[in-house]
């Protein structure tokens, strides 16, 4: 299976996904929370540091489980920069074959989630209790994208 990337590395195509969708879902479905209660949306530097990892996480999530379904809509043997997808970009910028940059991502998530905790419980600067309110509805949005791309039809019906 050919294995090319229009992207130079994972670092980039990360960086390129999650400005294009401007952290979504994790940053509209907050703002329209936000909106929806009628609370101010914090703007404290936190609080985009705390969206850009749980946009990642979105965004490495939803390649996992797209990916099978991408692979399968494509002609036999054609897989490559047609799909924009980090387990294209995975194989090959580190060489690995599809299992492997599977678990490479699986990994990779697993620190972002790891780090997301990390910021978001070592806080401990201005408005201490609206940034740990807004990690809290983070992390339910997180888990909700990694639940609906389990189960979702989109990607778990055959093509």
């Amino acid at each position: 299976m050919q294995t090319t990337s229009i992207f130079l590395n994972f670092k980039s195509y990360l960086y390129d996904t999650v400005a294009d969708i401007n952290y979504y879902p994790p940053s509209l479905v907050i703002s329209l929370l936000y909106w929806t209660i009628n609370l101010p949306q914090p703007t404290m530097p936190i609080i985009s540091e705390l969206d850009k990892i749980a946009g990642s996480h979105a965004s490495l999530v939803n390649d996992l489980y797209s990916y099978r379904r991408e692979v399968k809509r494509m002609p036999k043997g054609e897989v490559g920069a047609a799909i924009m997808n980090s387990v294209v970009v995975v194989m090959s910028e580190q060489g690995l074959g599809e299992t492997e940059a599977i678990r490479w991502l699986e990994k990779y998530i697993k620190g972002l989630e790891d780090e997301f905790d990390k910021v978001a419980d070592g806080y401990d600067g201005e408005q201490v209790e609206l940034a740990r309110e807004h990690a809290g509805r983070l992390r339910y949005v997180m888990g909700g994208n990694l639940l609906w791309s389990m189960i979702c039809g989109r990607y778990n019906q055959e093509v």
